[in-house]
């Protein structure tokens, strides 16, 4: 008798366990309703800025090849790029006892640019030579934040579509607020790191872009185009001193 209940014992304790951790072997990758996309864009609100010295500028360099302190910073273009993925709205799905699954039913997916500026040093005047060309310069570096923005908003989407047809819904083992909530937490990671390669593509294109305008050789230029314009003022001035007398 009591080999025959320690036979029983053996024998249903490994089924009782297996009955327990049932929920283990429950998938939720057969849940993928397609969600709704709201894909924002924005390049910001331009703004202005005279008020600070080349001094002050040089301090707000954020490029590595301009940090060395030898570089001075007659003019700078700012434009902080932000990109989030935000789960606006979702579903559980009960499955079985201690297992759900939840699912977003709309993302929300952001790129643009936050507040980009333009400064030229208030060491320039109204009017002047290096007022007008820093200006210009700046704004030069404006135009092509925007258009490789625009260039690469059709790969964002792009990218956000696919995602959002390979992501799948997320097992989790209540229905409490802490555990979904950690779901779309989980959820949102997926299409980040899906996002991220194109994120980071973006940024790489953009700075080889702006490299463009800020070189040597650009900068050699730029000193090339003062002396003419100096010499051709010079020669005006001295014509109408002549007319004048």
């Amino acid at each position: 008798m009591g080999r025959l209940i320690f036979f029983l014992l053996c024998f249903l304790c490994p089924f009782s366990a297996n009955a327990f951790s049932y929920g283990k072997f429950i998938s939720c990758n057969s849940i993928n309703p397609m969600p709704k996309i709201v894909f924002k864009v924005s390049y910001g609100k331009l703004s202005y800025h005279f008020d600070k010295n080349v001094d002050q500028l040089s301090t707000m360099l954020t490029d590595e090849n301009h940090k060395d302190g030898t570089f001075r910073a007659g003019g700078l273009a700012t434009r902080p790029f932000l990109w989030y993925v935000r789960l606006n709205k979702g579903e559980t799905k009960y499955i079985a006892k201690d297992v759900y699954c939840v699912y977003p039913t709309e993302i929300e997916v952001f790129v643009g640019y936050k507040n980009p500026a333009i400064y030229v040093a208030s060491d320039y005047r109204f009017g002047d030579f290096w007022y007008a060309l820093t200006l210009r310069h700046e704004q030069t570096h404006q135009w092509i934040n925007k258009l490789t923005l625009e260039y690469f908003l059709p790969l964002f989407y792009k990218r956000v579509v696919a995602a959002a047809r390979e992501v799948r819904a997320v097992k989790v083992y209540s229905s409490s607020q802490e555990d979904i909530n950690a779901g779309y937490k989980k959820i949102r990671e997926y299409y980040e790191v899906r996002l991220e390669p194109v994120v980071d593509e973006f940024k790489n294109i953009l700075k080889n872009e702006q490299r463009k305008l800020d070189n040597k050789t650009n900068y050699g230029e730029e000193q090339e185009l003062y002396k003419k314009f100096e010499a051709k003022k010079k020669l005006m001035e001295k014509y109408d001193t002549q007319l004048s007398l």
